[in-house]
């Protein structure tokens, strides 16, 4: 009986998707059941082994999406599922990867070096403030990738102050024209992005 429990338990935790979500329940529950019998036969020691094979069979099936992350599922038969996980412990597949997407304001700094109109070298350290929406985390994960920023947002930002910078002279790139070249640059990357 014991080893037909186990073998049932084992098989749910390797099973597919929505089985695991349904046998995982009713196995667990069984392990449970099972535990409380075997502990007033066999003693306490007997009742943690149950209780430890029954939360390592539901760790399998079960991850964590932390706080200010939205996690997308994929699984290896049906690709990335659209529906994002939101924070919290979710069941999934055991095959199944959760890419864990930080949709928090974030901060890069980058050392930019860019030619002025004049001809001269001018290094740059640039600030750069960014923040995945929401909503689209699915398509920036299905198209971009996990490694958005060195995708897509670092080469768009690095492209974008070549081209804007290249029109001043570096007095007024360091003085005069400064918040005018970071709104140059920052809606040229928006327009990249947005198109």
């Amino acid at each position: 009986n014991h080893a037909i429990l186990f073998r049932d338990l084992l098989s749910c935790c390797y099973g597919w998707r929505h089985q695991c979500r349904v046998k995982l329940c009713s196995c667990a529950h069984l392990v449970f059941i099972e535990a409380r019998r075997s502990a007033i036969s066999r003693g306490p020691t007997h009742q943690y082994l149950w209780i430890l094979t029954a939360g390592a069979c539901l760790a399998g099936c079960a991850t964590t999406v932390p706080t200010g992350r939205i996690g997308v599922e994929w699984t290896p038969l049906r690709g990335t599922e659209a529906k994002s996980l939101g924070e919290g412990v979710h069941l999934v597949s055991p095959l199944a990867r959760v890419h864990k997407v930080d949709v928090r304001e974030q901060e890069r700094e980058d050392s930019l070096d860019v030619l002025a109109n004049n001809g001269l070298d001018i290094t740059l350290t640039s600030s750069i403030l960014y923040q995945p929406i929401s909503e689209e985390v699915y398509q920036l994960i299905t198209q971009t990738g996990e490694h958005y920023y060195a995708t897509l947002i670092g080469p768009y930002v690095r492209s974008s102050a070549r081209k804007v910078v290249g029109r001043y002279s570096p007095e007024e790139i360091y003085s005069t024209k400064r918040e005018q070249i970071e709104r140059e640059i920052r809606e040229a990357v928006e327009q990249k992005l947005s198109g």
